[in-house]
């Protein structure tokens, strides 16, 4: 029998591809963040939220999520970053990672952290009209 079905028909020999085919790039892509997740795993128990929240951070936050897929040159700019950041937290001495909390929600760049607590609570200016 040949490649094709028994019929021998083209169609049946396309839609058997049992995966879906991507570029070169998509494939360097997707190969960084799995070394960047198993570099995660390699980091203490405590510290792997903080790691999480850091790769996801660089995966889905500007300007990866922004750069258009057909602009090569930023992909390998990009690309090239990640490999450098990868090989620099793979080092066994960096044992955790600053400026991220634990649940990786609560994080935006130039924004102050909420704390659930402080919002239970009056500021100070709302105790002085208050006389709290």
């Amino acid at each position: 029998m040949s490649a094709t079905t028994r019929t021998g028909s083209r169609i049946a020999r396309a839609s058997r591809s049992p995966r879906s085919v991507h570029t070169g790039l998509q494939r360097e892509v997707i190969s960084l963040y799995r070394s960047f997740l198993r570099m995660v795993r390699s980091k203490p128990e405590p510290a792997r939220p903080q790691f999480f929240a850091h790769v996801s951070s660089l995966f889905r936050a500007p300007p990866a999520s922004t750069t258009s897929p057909r602009d090569v040159v930023a992909i390998e700019v990009m690309l090239r970053q990640g490999k450098k950041r990868l090989e620099m937290l793979r080092n066994p001495s960096v044992e955790s990672i600053g400026g991220v909390p634990s649940d990786g929600h609560s994080w935006y760049p130039g924004k102050k952290l909420l704390n659930l607590e402080d919002l239970s609570r009056p500021s100070q200016e709302e105790r002085v009209v208050t006389g709290q």
